[in-house]
């Protein structure tokens, strides 16, 4: 697509993968967060490195039918013999994706945990999704892209598949995998192409029984505080970009303490010990 040979700002429908992922002149959430989560090194790395697509299947299979409506995926069949080889082409030629029958199980009850919240359902309606936006940072001249999940005139969701869809624990899923960073720097790009500023929220699903949904959203506090820090990480990734550095672990002696709790376990084996 020649929109993505050049820098241009804006909104695009149907952009594919390949070009979204290979338009490296503007830098994504993802490598921001590993930047944040790690080091520029890192974070550079990956780029340079792709993971293998095969590794996100589930993920991409379920994102196409609850976000796109697209098939819901079949059996794979058993490659060891004749008629399930030509099954395996008869489904890939009709781009039906294929899952082992465990995987197929919890596929299936994830999408329905989806449709069964009304609250879920809800945020996935009116809009589209898998929409791209290529902007330039007002602040550093960097050049940016998102791709929100889905994105209506009134809401911005992200789709998260989650060990546990609690409240809670997904709360300190999200500090722990800088979601605050992607929600913050997804809304910056919806900004600067539409000049709108949606509800950002998350819907997250679990992976394990009994497979719940819940929706989630970012404190206003808590998002200002992200604003900031995508700030700050936007100037990082600048200096990066223009003195060729990707500094990773520094070359130095790192001296380390145990955290306390570390030393409570240690204090008691050691009266354990004594007692025995």
């Amino acid at each position: 697509m020649s929109v993505l040979e050049r820098e241009k700002a804006g909104l695009f429908d149907g952009v594919p993968d390949t070009d979204y992922h290979g338009a490296g002149w503007a830098v994504s959430s993802t490598t921001l967060k590993t930047l944040f989560k790690a080091d520029a090194q890192t974070a550079k790395w990956n780029l340079d490195h792709p993971a293998d697509s095969s590794t996100f299947a589930f993920g991409r299979f379920f994102h196409s039918h609850v976000l796109e409506g697209g098939p819901m995926p079949e059996l794979k069949p058993d490659g060891r013999t004749k008629a399930g080889k030509a099954k395996a082409a008869e489904l890939a030629e009709a781009g039906v994706p294929v899952l082992t029958a465990s995987e197929l199980d919890v596929f299936k009850a994830m999408a329905e945990s989806v449709k069964g919240s009304a609250l879920a359902s809800g945020f996935l309606k009116g809009g589209r999704a898998e929409q791209s936006i290529f902007w330039q940072d007002d602040e550093t001249g960097v050049w940016c892209k998102a791709r929100p999940d889905y994105l209506s005139p009134f809401a911005c969701v992200d789709l998260k598949t989650t060990q546990d869809a609690r409240p809670f624990e997904f709360g300190r899923s999200a500090a722990q995998l800088a979601y605050d960073v992607q929600a913050a720097f997804y809304l910056r790009g919806i900004h600067a192409a539409t000049g709108k500023l949606p509800l950002f929220v998350f819907v997250a699903v679990g992976k394990a029984a009994p497979f719940q949904t819940s929706v989630h959203a970012l404190s206003d506090v808590q998002l200002e505080r992200a604003d900031e820090l995508v700030s700050k990480l936007l100037w990082q990734w600048k200096g990066c970009l223009e003195s060729g550095n990707y500094p990773g672990i520094p070359d130095s002696i790192h001296t380390f303490s145990f955290p306390q709790w570390e030393e409570t376990k240690r204090e008691r084996r050691l009266s354990w010990a004594m007692i025995g």
